[in-house]
């Protein structure tokens, strides 16, 4: 059988769903079912590549992976609400009025800026500069979700599957992207995003590709003007975890980073 029944026969058992929310786990479980439809023989047919995904020889593993940053977006949105902010109420980017920023305390992650005022002339001159958005977003949220080298892109796909099924992800999250410095066609194959894309039950994923490494890649980006961020870098290699971080702290409009380093120097 492909990789993705034997994720979803194990997925209650494994280790990291007993420690993230129950909500979660029962959304995943039924995305996973959702996507398992993809290997049937009459969709694979007609869409040969999507092999690449349903059978991934560390499908579970890809899962297990993405849950633990999502989780930890969850837990810092719950966390903005607890303290009174709302997507009404935060700044966007472009806002020329803020409320005052909140005093750090002890709860505060060292991962996550406090809901920032964000007017100096750096700031904005670079969300002037800035290419044109990805594409309009399809949710009324404040933040533009970044997935580092993404790769596959387990964790953007389920980020966008669960979205429209939790409320809280719902109220927050504007729209999701894969930043990779492969292109389609080169090392990736992305039929899988396609399908979810076409399927109408996910946030669209806006594919973006660049190297990290790039002086302007927060232009290369392209975020619309009215969201800020959440950067996610799951598995990065090397060298390319500090320069998460870098970025992470160069760029005003990123409020929280979920890192998972594979490897550091």
């Amino acid at each position: 059988p492909h990789s993705i029944f034997k994720a979803i026969d194990c997925f209650r058992e494994s280790q990291v769903s007993k420690f993230v929310r129950g909500e979660l786990v029962d959304v995943v479980e039924a995305v996973l079912h959702f996507w398992a439809t993809w290997a049937e023989p009459d969709v694979l047919k007609t869409s040969p590549d999507l092999v690449s995904f349903v059978n991934h020889r560390r499908f579970l593993d890809e899962v297990e992976e993405a849950l633990v940053p999502l989780s930890k977006i969850m837990d810092y949105l719950e966390e903005l609400e607890k303290l009174g902010f709302f997507p009404g109420s935060l700044p966007s980017a472009e806002s020329e009025s803020h409320p005052p920023a909140n005093e750090p305390d002890e709860s505060t992650p060292a991962s996550h800026k406090a809901p920032p005022p964000d007017s100096s002339a750096e700031s904005a001159s670079r969300a002037d500069s800035c290419l044109p958005p990805l594409q309009q977003a399809t949710s009324p949220g404040l933040f533009s979700v970044f997935d580092l080298c993404a790769g596959k892109g387990f964790f953007s796909l389920l980020l966008a599957s669960v979205t429209p099924e939790i409320p809280l992800l719902r109220r927050w999250i504007r729209q999701v992207a894969m930043l990779d410095r492969s292109g389609r066609g080169q090392a990736l194959c992305l039929a899988h995003v396609d399908a979810s894309n076409a399927s109408g039950r996910a946030l669209p994923i806006h594919f973006v590709q660049g190297n990290m490494f790039d002086d302007d890649i927060d232009q290369t980006m392209g975020v619309e003007p009215t969201s800020r961020c959440i950067f996610v870098a799951v598995h990065l290699c090397k060298l390319l975890s500090s320069r998460a971080v870098e970025l992470f702290a160069r760029m005003d409009r990123v409020d929280l980073l979920a890192l998972s380093p594979c490897c550091v120097p």
